[in-house]
């Protein structure tokens, strides 16, 4: 099995690769505010170390993973009253990622994974898989950071649970401690800003981060530390690994 990045290959080193056997990953982040102490990039730094933990993974298997160049916008309604924040629209981010998995799908490309590192991704990318895999005859698979429960197994190692660490709290900051400690601004918010635990789980409405945070954090950030952010990092790693590991199992 081989882990490739599809921009630093030519056209004939991807003509040649067995493609109804190879599995191309679309990543895709946002930039958006994370609170006064972390940049608006958190989620494109977080999707990066996921890539590079995607980089090296072991399994065992005949698949070739291909990782395409990443999305680096999403949809961020939720936090377009906080400058800094960039967003497409639920339409545009749909196009986007037709677009991609039409060229995928003329050129016999037959499995895609979007790898999502941005929760207000998650309901887009899931709502569409199926009406692509109609369409253009391919599998797709949806892995999501957030919204999703993707870190359940981390509420071992952090205070806050894991469902009520919904935006720049523990998980975010303590990962961004460990992997970019130069771009986290630990300073920059009171004990008071950084605690911020809301419920969202007895109805689903359309929220803005505006209508429950003043600082943008949606969590408990107070917590974090390096050592937590270390443990996380390696989570993410076996992880990524798990879930790879079970995709090429199964499909």
């Amino acid at each position: 099995m081989s882990v490739q990045l599809m921009n630093s290959l030519t056209w004939k080193e991807i003509a040649d690769l067995d493609r109804e056997n190879t599995f191309c990953v679309i990543p895709i982040s946002s930039l958006e505010q994370h609170g006064y102490h972390l940049p608006v990039g958190a989620d494109d730094f977080i999707l990066e170390y996921s890539l590079k933990s995607l980089e090296k993974i072991h399994l065992d298997s005949d698949r070739n993973i291909l990782i395409l160049p990443p999305i680096k916008y999403g949809n961020s309604f939720e936090h377009l009253s906080f400058p800094g924040t960039i967003t497409l629209k639920t339409k545009t981010i749909m196009s986007i990622i037709e677009d991609i998995v039409e060229s995928l799908s003329i050129n016999g490309f037959k499995n895609i994974i979007c790898l999502n590192s941005h929760g207000g991704n998650t309901a887009v990318l899931h709502a569409i898989a199926q009406d692509f895999r109609y369409k253009y005859d391919v599998k797709i698979l949806n892995i999501d950071l957030w919204a999703s429960n993707f870190f359940e197994d981390a509420d071992e190692f952090i205070k806050t649970n894991f469902v009520t660490d919904v935006h720049a709290g523990e998980i975010e900051t303590s990962l961004l401690m460990y992997t970019n400690p130069d771009l986290v601004k630990e300073k920059a918010c009171s004990c008071e800003e950084l605690a911020n635990i809301v419920n969202f789980n007895e109805f689903d409405y359309s929220w803005l981060s505006k209508d429950v945070s003043k600082c943008g954090v949606i969590g408990d950030a107070t917590d974090s530390c390096i050592e937590t952010g270390e443990l996380i990092a390696n989570y993410i790693d076996l992880k990524i690994e798990k879930i790879f590991n079970s995709i090429l199992k199964k499909f």
